[in-house]
């Protein structure tokens, strides 16, 4: 996956790929204007996940360390945009964007008196 963002301070690129080893075990790496990172996923159920990352920061390692559980046949996602919030108020908006499926029909429930 790759992606060029342009703002007011210049183009950004970034690019990062995901490669599942094994059903239950993925790498992943990428790249991010000058700084590399890299991560895996351990997947122990079919439910459940474990997300590991890091990458090389101007104040040194960042780590980040996720669990994901998937409920069945639902889906959910949420991007930010910028994806870096500024505390000295550089972007004035920051939207988020938010997105939500199910394989499920809707049902409406009706109760009687």
């Amino acid at each position: 996956m790759a992606q060029v963002d342009h703002s007011r301070a210049g183009i950004r690129f970034h690019a990062g790929g995901e490669y599942w080893i094994q059903p239950m075990l993925a790498l992943r790496g990428g790249y991010d204007q000058s700084t590399a990172a890299g991560g895996f996923s351990y997947r122990f159920r079919p439910q459940y996940q474990l997300d590991y990352g890091v990458s090389d920061q101007a104040l040194g390692l960042t780590h980040r360390i996720g669990l994901s559980y998937r409920f069945s046949g639902f889906f959910a996602s949420s991007t930010a945009e910028p994806q870096v919030f500024s505390p000295t108020g550089e972007t004035a908006v920051t939207r988020f964007s938010l997105n939500a499926r199910t394989k499920a029909d809707l049902a409406c429930g009706r109760s009687t008196s």
